[in-house]
């Protein structure tokens, strides 16, 4: 896998089947990067877009979405405690060929 982004220009290799959260935070559609470089649910979007703590996140690979979701709130928690990766599983047998 690709470096991800795990800090505002902080790229890393993560473990394998991990994904890296700051990716996951959706900064910039539904969260914003504070001065301190904090991170925090966007109050100014509104409607459809609008996030909560208890938006789930579905992370995918290769256009696959995995079997877990991570509340939004419990990824801004982790992640502000100094997390960077979460695991992430996949069925295997969306993986397999013609799937």
């Amino acid at each position: 896998m690709a470096k991800q982004q795990i800090f505002p220009g902080e790229w890393a290799q993560g473990p394998k089947d991990h994904r890296a959260i700051f990716e996951l935070l959706r900064v910039g559609a539904g969260t914003r990067l504070t001065p301190d470089n904090t991170i925090e649910i966007d109050p100014d979007i509104v409607g459809s877009y609008a996030v909560t703590r208890d938006t789930e996140i579905r992370p995918g690979i290769r256009g696959r979405l995995s079997i877990d979701t991570f509340p939004l709130g419990e990824l801004l928690d982790r992640w502000h405690a100094g997390e960077r990766w979460v695991p992430v599983a996949y069925q295997l047998d969306l993986f397999a060929e013609g799937a």
